[in-house]
């Protein structure tokens, strides 16, 4: 029996387009304090994990310029605002190299992609997927890093082929919300781990409450049952609401590795 977890690290981009969301732009604690709290939470219970990355987190301020210009199809096709994205170049916490070497430093976490601009894979085109693509694994090689995974914005998957093109051997699937149309039902039917368009598909997910293990521990204690591999994700901006379930969440798979040989395992 093995188990996962992955972060996906947005810092402010996953709140592009909620309500409220630009409120926060300056406010570490919906990013890089809640990263350090749990690389460092991450250490003393020995567990590795993966970070799911958006792409535009690896640049600085004066790179993000060198690559990124108004004349990308995510920009003409005004799926993003040029507009709005000048606004937003230089923000804090749109921009985390540093971050990503504090993961590396570490030892022992992977860090995959997670878009380049947090935009769903199901409403881009062709093109748009592979410049989404071509920006991710630019910015990602300028820290020293070569993703291999990948998790989609939002959980909707699509482009398949195109992120094989770009050397990703796997994705995360979607979670057992309702968002990506799968219901709990269906998610406990499928396979844990299948192959969709020669990429391996992590597909039991489920969301890591942090503020409670109520719902956590019970669904890990059914996949342990069914023999499964099984994947827990969340977001640092959800340890802002609460920190106390992802705590009690890694002291029982500490104890199910030392006394029942469980496999915490990155992606």
């Amino acid at each position: 029996m093995s188990i996962s977890i992955s972060v996906d690290l947005e810092l402010m981009w996953g709140f592009i387009g909620m309500g409220g969301g630009r409120f926060f732009l300056e406010d570490p604690s919906m990013g890089r304090d809640n990263v350090l709290w749990l690389l460092d939470e991450l250490d003393r219970y020995e567990v590795p994990i993966t970070f799911f990355t958006v792409g535009h987190l690896f640049l600085y301020p004066d790179e993000a310029p060198n690559i990124i210009h108004p004349d990308l199809p995510q920009f003409r096709r005004k799926i993003l605002s040029w507009d709005f994205y000048s606004q937003i170049l230089g923000k804090k916490l749109y921009h985390a190299p540093d971050i990503i070497e504090e993961i590396k430093s570490r030892k022992m976490h992977e860090v995959g992609l997670h878009g380049f601009f947090h935009i769903p894979f199901n409403e881009l085109t062709e093109e748009e997927a592979r410049a989404e693509m071509e920006l991710s694994m630019k910015a990602s090689k300028m820290r020293n890093i070569s993703p291999e995974g990948m998790a989609f914005p939002k959980d909707r998957e699509g482009k398949l082929k195109i992120l094989r093109e770009y050397g990703i051997s796997f994705v995360r699937g979607g979670s057992y919300s309702d968002r990506n149309k799968l219901s709990l039902a269906r998610r406990l039917i499928r396979s844990s781990v299948s192959v969709e368009e020669g990429l391996t598909v992590i597909n039991s997910s489920y969301f890591l409450d942090t503020r409670g293990s109520f719902f956590t521990i019970p669904l890990l204690k059914m996949e342990i049952m069914r023999k499964r591999h099984v994947h827990f994700w969340f977001h640092p901006w959800n340890l802002y609401s609460g920190r106390g379930g992802l705590l009690d969440f890694l002291a029982y798979i500490r104890r199910l590795r030392n006394e029942k040989g469980l496999e915490i395992l990155t992606l």
